[in-house]
Parts: structure tokens; C-alpha cells; sequence
């Protein structure tokens, strides 16, 4: 049986955009997303991009961050600033139009356009009635360099993609990249040969632990959309593996 996988990567710059460019006139704070594939019987090959789109950071995630930052909770959402970034999940509503037009993400979502399942596999939770998956071995990462010359400053820095080893230039010198890896047998919608699932969206979430086994069960409350990203239809069957590498900046 032939296994595909397609590594997606995120890239949420949090700076250039909640920062230097925002405006009143309608400007939405965006990231970038590329999305490769490559057919992991030939590992030497190089991954192959397949679209490169957007995401955003959305109120909400915006909300618990400067919680976070304050040590401080707003009236209307008490216990955020004790939560961190520490779920994903998929989603099937993110090109309603056309499988291959993706709806841009807005700043008031405050969940995906159709929570998509894992289904299979020990690396997921159920909240409520909604599935999120744990992010993969070792990450987050947290990349920095405490000792910067501030003479690099004016032309940026220049970010190593771990995973398929291409430089990319950033904005600032803290960089913290989650990766999360779909297995084969995972969110296909079912546990059949011929089930599949037409992913369209991922959001990352908050939440107060990141245990697949909490002394508490979850609830569907407990996760908050932090920030959420549309792209082309891909269609997930047991002959896939999607690779989400997940880039923020400050």
C-alpha cells in the first residue's frame, strides 16, 4: 500500500503583522502556510510545495495572550492566563466554495468552520464532543539566541526549517515551532481501507494542561482557538501522512 505524506507548514509572524502593518482600514494580522507532499517510499526526495496561503491569529487568541503576558485575568475570561498553546485540530469547513478556493480565516472565529476527527490512534482527547490531537514528541521547540548582535537587527535573522533544512528569513530572533504528524490511520474519518477525510483547515488551541490523561476530563470550554488557517482541500486516507510544522514569531 502506498503511503503519501504532506508536511504542513505554518508560518505565523506575529510581529510584522500585529505590529508594524496593522491599520483601521479592514487589515487582518496574517501568517503564512506552505504546504509540501512527498511519497515517503523515497525519503531522499525533496517535498514537493503544494500551496502556499495564510493564517491568523484571532481574537480570542489575541485575548489570552496578553492574559498570559499580564498574569491577569479579564472579568469575562477568568483562568485564560494559566492556559497555554498545547492542542491541534482539523477541520473540513475551510473551502465551503470550492474544494480548492479556502474561505480566509476571521478574527472572530472562535472555532474551526467544521471540526474535522482524528478517530484513531492514542495521541488524541475528546472535549465535549470535539477531538484535538497532541503535538508530536519533543515540541513545542523554542528557538532563540539570547546573545543577538543587535547589528543583525536592521536585516532580519535567517530561521533553519528543521524539517526539510531550507533557510528562511525572519523578523525577529524568538521563534517557537510546533510540529504535529497525522499518521495513516489517522483523521480519515473512519477506520476502513477505502474512509477518507477532505481536510480544509487546522487551529492551534489553549488549554490548562496538555495530558492526554487529565486528573479532570475535559470539556469542550477548556479549548480556545488561538489562531486558525485555511488552504485547498487535502484528502486524508490511510495511504497519507500530513506533517503540520507551525512557525510563531516575536
Amino acid at each position: 500500500m502506498e503511503i503519501k505524506t504532506i508536511p504542513i507548514q505554518i508560518h505565523d509572524n506575529q510581529r510584522k503583522n500585529t505590529l508594524d502593518e496593522m491599520s483601521m482600514g479592514g487589515f487582518q494580522p496574517k501568517g503564512r502556510v506552505r504546504i509540501f507532499s512527498r511519497d515517503v517510499r523515497k525519503k531522499e526526495n525533496k517535498p514537493k510545495l503544494e500551496v502556499d496561503s495564510n493564517n491568523l491569529i484571532v481574537y480570542r487568541g489575541r485575548n489570552w495572550l496578553m492574559q498570559r503576558a499580564f498574569n491577569k485575568d479579564l472579568t469575562n475570561r477568568t483562568g485564560w492566563k494559566d492556559r497555554f498553546i498545547s492542542w491541534l485540530a482539523i477541520g473540513t469547513g475551510g473551502s465551503l466554495a470550492s474544494p480548492l478556493e479556502p474561505t480566509a480565516p476571521e478574527l472572530h472565529n472562535y472555532q474551526l468552520g467544521s471540526h474535522g476527527t482524528i478517530n484513531a490512534g492514542d495521541n488524541y482527547v475528546i472535549a465535549g464532543t470535539k477531538e484535538y490531537r497532541k503535538f508530536d514528541a519533543e515540541y513545542p521547540k523554542l528557538l532563540s539566541d539570547p546573545d543577538v548582535d543587535n547589528s543583525l537587527l536592521p536585516t532580519g535573522c535567517i530561521a533553519n526549517d528543521p524539517y526539510d533544512g531550507v533557510d528562511y528569513k525572519c523578523d525577529k530572533f524568538l521563534i517557537g515551532l510546533v510540529k504535529v504528524t497525522l499518521l495513516s490511520e489517522e483523521g480519515n474519518g473512519g477506520t476502513g481501507v477505502g474512509d477518507y477525510q477532505d481536510i480544509s483547515e487546522a487551529g492551534l488551541y489553549t488549554c490548562r494542561s496538555n495530558s492526554l490523561t487529565p486528573s479532570t476530563p475535559y470539556v469542550e470550554s477548556d479549548m480556545q482557538l488561538f489562531a486558525r488557517v485555511c488552504f485547498s482541500t487535502i484528502r486524508k486516507t490511510i495511504d497519507r501522512e500530513l506533517i503540520f510544522t507551525w512557525y510563531i514569531y516575536f
